[in-house]
């Protein structure tokens, strides 16, 4: 099936226009036109068509939600660090720079590493929300625009908030043992954010419900997780690295703050990719597990007798896992 098969009037759905606006919209032309099964290797091929099919939209969406919650707040904690005395800055390079912050053999340096990991994980959540929305919301015909998603994700912020908080105690023990089960952690959860998006339940019941499409999917959310982390990484180590040598050559004392503003910002850019893979896989797993593209045709053709609306105007139910 097809959303751009759809004839206008059928059903329940309507021709595509962009939320806010009324216009017109390419919606029944994009990447999740047809939904079926994919792989991971088509999962991220569908991610970058995804990055150029709405660039602008997800380009807002990353600013507003990404610069507050991820560059200044690592910019800042560096900064700080900085004027503590934290030795981060000089001619050894980031790579020095980094290993000795991950000694975390003080206060201050706990403070920097914790404030960045929050940040960064608190914005991944968000972001989740907001892009999922935007996804789910193609294979209706609806193509939300900038405002109307984060319209969506500050109706969601409270369970997000909660759903969020609710991982940080599993994540520390996780990191705790040496790091090693968050490679388990991390997959299982990886689809939180789009539950949190698009299914109506509070903070507990979408932790559970995530976990349990992380289960059944996890050699999958494994994949699309360690590709987008590896790829993200050496984007964003040669551009912090490339930012550091400059801001070294022609300001030796701005090196530390050039570094982390450059590799920030790069890691919003590879954020936003993996995001987008994450509310894909998502909705694959929603396809292959629980028919949801019949759900949809089903829908299109006869309506929902008891639907249950969502932000996107899908019916989405409560499934096995999620209670």
């Amino acid at each position: 099936m097809t959303a751009s098969s759809k004839p206008a009037g059928s059903g329940r759905y309507t021709p595509a226009t962009v939320a806010g606006s009324g216009a017109p919209s390419d919606v029944g032309s994009s990447p999740v036109a047809r939904l079926q099964p994919r792989t991971v290797a088509q999962v991220l091929d569908s991610t970058f068509e995804v990055l150029r099919f709405r660039f602008v939209t997800l380009a807002q969406v990353t600013a507003v939600l990404g610069i507050p919650l991820v560059t200044l707040p690592t910019v800042a904690s560096m900064w700080f660090a900085k004027g503590q005395g934290l030795s981060v800055s000089g001619r050894d390079g980031p790579f020095a720079m980094a290993a000795h912050l991950l000694t975390v053999d003080s206060s201050i340096e706990v403070l920097v590493v914790a404030s960045i990991a929050a940040g960064v994980s608190f914005a991944s959540m968000l972001m989740g929300v907001a892009v999922t929305r935007l996804v789910m919301g193609w294979t209706v015909l609806e193509d939300p625009d900038t405002v109307t998603l984060l319209a969506h994700t500050w109706k969601r912020l409270p369970v997000a908030v909660g759903a969020w908080l609710s991982t940080i105690p599993m994540k520390a023990v996780a990191a705790a043992a040496c790091w090693v089960p968050l490679v388990v952690v991390i997959p299982v959860l990886s689809a939180l954010g789009p539950v949190v998006a698009m299914e109506g339940l509070g903070p507990w019941r979408s932790l559970r419900r995530a976990a349990h499409l992380g289960r059944r999917r996890f050699g999958a959310f494994l994949g699309t997780c360690l590709s987008a982390a590896l790829v993200g990484q050496l984007v964003v180590w040669v551009v912090g690295w490339l930012a550091w040598r400059i801001a070294d050559t022609l300001r030796p004392g701005t090196a530390t703050i050039a570094f982390a503003a450059a590799a920030s910002l790069t890691w919003l850019v590879t954020m936003t990719g993996q995001v987008v893979a994450t509310a894909l896989l998502y909705l694959d797993s929603r396809v292959r597990l629980e028919g949801y593209d019949l759900e949809i045709e089903a829908n299109e053709r006869f309506g929902s007798p008891d639907p249950v609306a969502t932000g996107a105007g899908v019916p989405m139910r409560g499934r096995s896992g999620a209670n």
